[in-house]
């Protein structure tokens, strides 16, 4: 992926290298401080527009460079009482000015990447890492699953393990039963169908909810992001892992001693078709999410 990274506002537009981390990290805007630094580290990341103020401009400035749709998340000084679901698509110019109104009143900055289908990454990862040491966890959900399972709790890992990032040796490596991930593949599926209901519902409305409880699993004609979760896990292979623990080792040693001291780190990555591992961000304790 061309790595773009626009930060605009009424005073400023910013673009990759122009960008000022110390401006990010005055603002408390960490989401997109922890993706800059490691993109700036060498990790992928997504391309990412953030928005400070309202920039019709800078949306089709991200709809020229990214295409349609785009997928919308958000930044913010402090969690917000009640964080509204983000990372789906949005289809349209006028959704995503409605959108980005909303979150504005929400006290949130619209962020927003190419769309990225998470119904469609091969892997997903929550790394938990710290600044005492050279050691790290991971935990990994296969295909049809995505990080955000792991970061909101709503998925258990289907593999997991612990690494020496020093010398990249891999221990206490163990994967999901056949029964829990029978289990989890059938909740797995009432959420994606709850996730695209969702969807439909935010492209008609311009609103963004903190949950998916007023949604149904029922399946409607979404073809662009349905996709069969396999029947097994597929345990990942060895040069994928190692190359998950390289990713890993480069934010450890590089973006998280840039970001405000927590007691531990969390980096959220996605293997996807086509672009290998990519970051969707770090986040510690001052999130507590």
């Amino acid at each position: 992926m061309k790595k773009i990274f626009i930060v605009v506002s009424d005073s400023i537009k910013w673009t990759n290298n122009d960008i000022d981390s110390g401006y990010l990290r005055s603002r408390k805007l960490y989401k997109t401080l922890s993706l800059l630094l490691s993109s700036r580290a060498g990790v992928q990341v997504p391309p990412t527009l953030l928005m400070l103020d309202m920039k019709t401009e800078a949306l089709n400035t991200a709809i020229q460079h990214f295409g349609l749709p785009l997928m919308i998340r958000m930044d913010y000084q402090s969690l917000p009482s009640q964080k509204a679901l983000g990372g789906i698509p949005i289809y349209t110019l006028k959704e995503t000015i409605e959108i980005s109104k909303f979150l504005f009143r929400a006290n949130c900055y619209p962020m927003f990447h190419p769309h990225l289908d998470r119904f469609a990454d091969v892997y997903s990862a929550g790394v938990l890492l710290n600044n005492q040491d050279f050691e790290a966890d991971f935990e990994v959900v296969g295909r049809g699953f995505d990080a955000g399972d792991l970061r909101l709790g709503d998925a258990s890992p289907h593999e997991s393990f612990k690494v020496s990032l020093f010398d990249d040796s891999i221990r206490d490596r163990s994967t999901i039963s056949n029964r829990s991930y029978q289990q989890a593949r059938s909740d797995r599926k009432k959420r994606m169908l709850k996730l695209m209901q969702y969807t439909k519902y935010v492209n008609k409305f311009g609103v963004l909810l903190p949950s998916l409880n007023d949604f149904e699993p029922i399946s409607i004609d979404h073809s662009a992001e349905r996709t069969e979760i396999p029947k097994e896990y597929v345990p990942m292979t060895r040069p994928i892992m190692r190359s998950l623990t390289k990713v890993a080792y480069t934010i450890r040693l590089e973006v998280i001693n840039s970001l405000p001291f927590s007691d531990g780190y969390v980096a959220s990555l996605s293997f996807l078709p086509k672009h290998g591992w990519t970051l969707w961000d770090v986040y510690g304790g001052w999130y507590k999410r």
